[in-house]
């Protein structure tokens, strides 16, 4: 559960600001659009991007470790 949470926290970390260029733009509908800004633009984003960032290299590096085969087979 874990992974996964930071899997879609990093993904949205990563596509943040494009999500808010669309919202701004018109791309998405206005009510999606209106809810999706709101909560793309929390404090949340802006004090935890480095705990982010850091928990998804923690995440990264484990996979990527020549002795652990768990870490591996779950990433891929």
């Amino acid at each position: 559960m874990y992974f996964l949470y930071m899997l879609l926290l990093s993904a949205v970390r990563e596509a943040r600001v494009r999500l808010i260029e669309d919202c701004e733009n018109g791309s998405i509908d206005e009510a999606t659009s209106k809810g999706l800004k709101a909560l793309l633009e929390e404090q949340f984003w802006r004090g935890h991007c480095d705990t982010i960032d850091l928990a998804a290299n923690q995440i990264r590096s484990h996979g990527t470790g020549e002795d652990d085969t768990f870490w591996k087979a779950r990433n891929r």
